[in-house]
């Protein structure tokens, strides 16, 4: 099943060395949920996949598209295309507070759909990635037909996510947890920088420390090619991916890091 949104930081290529970790019929708990190109995959082939989430637009996006996929896309139908620079910026600063949740949705998509970089809550307008076939693919979405859900947590931090997301993979004796990190930012410059509206931003310093300490707890981390995340994951099995998905050793070739404690 494709995802009706377009991931900002894709690591796709991670998906079959994933499946290889992650036997089917495992309960995956899955921190980092945005465009779900690798839950929806999972979910599609035997895994029971649970999206946590402390991004209420993301979370209600998602919840949404289960409930009635078909009345978001006819929203985002009536408003699309997005015409201008300046009313794709208007948006972008205020769909949080439209009213409706399906309204919202359908902003999230027209936004994510139109954004120079994939993001919902950033980027520029651009006209040309934007087709009608997406509103038409966003209608047939039966996320009611795959076991994939997502779970809402009101928390302080990311941090206190991934403690949460912990607690319920424990609760599984078949259960993993999936981190989709995608590309490492010094922790520095992820707390000075703007946070957009869609986003959901860790500390990898703070999450490392923790996954380092969750010995009762199966984890699979999937980052971008990182030098920084090498040293820091050094301990542990580190798969190496080519653009193709294969596994590699030429750090030429790399394009994702698949990082598991099992």
């Amino acid at each position: 099943m494709r995802s009706p949104l377009k991931e900002y930081v894709s690591v796709s290529n991670s998906l079959s060395e994933i499946k290889k970790k992650i036997p089917p019929d495992s309960f995956v708990h899955s921190v980092g949920l945005y465009a779900g190109e690798i839950e929806l995959r999972l979910a599609s082939d035997r895994r029971m996949v649970f999206g946590h989430l402390s991004n209420w637009l993301i979370y209600e996006f998602w919840k949404a598209v289960r409930n009635h996929p078909k009345n978001v896309a006819q929203i985002a139908l009536d408003l699309a295309p997005i015409p201008t620079p300046f009313m794709f910026k208007c948006y972008q600063e205020d769909w949080p507070w439209f009213d409706g949740t399906d309204q919202r949705a359908a902003l999230t998509f027209l936004l994510n759909r139109h954004s120079s970089i994939n993001m919902a809550s950033a980027g520029e307008l651009d006209e040309e990635k934007f087709d009608f076939h997406y509103i038409t693919q966003l209608s047939k979405m039966r996320l009611e037909k795959i076991p994939f859900d997502v779970v809402y947590h009101q928390v302080e931090d990311t941090h206190s996510l991934i403690e949460r997301t912990a607690e319920e993979v424990r609760s599984h004796e078949n259960g993993y947890m999936m981190l989709t990190m995608r590309r490492y930012v010094h922790d520095y410059y992820a707390d000075v920088n703007p946070k957009g509206y869609d986003i959901e931003y860790f500390n990898h310093k703070k999450t490392f420390e923790f996954l380092d300490g969750a010995k009762d707890v199966r984890w699979i981390v999937v980052y971008k090619n990182n030098g920084s995340v090498r040293r820091m994951y050094r301990d542990y099995d580190i798969t190496m991916v080519n653009k193709y998905g294969l596994p590699t050793t030429d750090m030429s070739q790399c394009e994702d890091l698949i990082i598991a404690n099992f």
